[in-house]
């Protein structure tokens, strides 16, 4: 009896093994397809939200850069300057609002982005000046003016190698843009 019992033992051992042994391998190979599977979408979708951004941003420059466009021949021509008491630079920008994702893009984009920000600042407190000068009822200098000018034109020059980025990294066209040239 007792070696009948283990003759039973040895012949259902290897089936309990075999069945035990694919279980596991099957648990192991669904663990991993699983994670990868997750993984994947998890690029996907970060991939995705990475690009709305970036058109996002992209047209927001591409506004900008026809606005800055339209401040630097209206200074140059001395014509009008009510188109001076738009600010060109506010912190509910969406550099601001994705300045983490901003990090993600491409390291020439992401560097142009900040620098062209620091323009922005930078003419923006220009602007300002100007500004405060024909609040007061005075005439800006000549100087005043050229100053501005020459930091809308780094802003402009920094705003346009960002577009050309976007477009690069992104495969931007012109044509997908909003054509919002009316509010400006």
């Amino acid at each position: 009896m007792h070696s009948e019992n283990i003759s039973i033992l040895e012949k259902a051992l290897p089936i309990m093994i075999a069945s035990l042994t694919s279980t596991i391998v099957g648990g192991v190979i669904g663990f991993f397809s699983s994670n990868c599977t997750l993984a994947k979408n998890w690029e996907r979708q970060k991939k995705y939200e990475q690009t709305n951004i970036a058109y996002a941003m992209y047209q927001e420059f591409s506004i900008r850069d026809k606005l800055i466009n339209k401040i630097i021949l209206n200074l140059k021509g001395k014509q009008n300057f009510e188109i001076m008491v738009i600010s060109i630079y506010r912190d509910k920008d969406l550099y601001f609002i994705f300045r983490k994702e901003v990090s993600t893009f491409d390291n020439k984009l992401s560097n142009s982005i900040v620098k062209l920000y620091v323009y922005l600042e930078s003419a923006e407190k220009q602007r300002k000046r100007v500004m405060a000068y024909i609040e007061d009822n005075f005439s800006p200098g000549k100087n005043e003016l050229d100053l501005l000018i020459d930091k809308l034109e780094k802003v402009q020059q920094e705003l346009q190698e960002s577009l050309r980025l976007f477009q690069e990294n992104f495969d931007f066209s012109k044509e997908k843009i909003a054509q919002l040239d009316d509010l400006i």
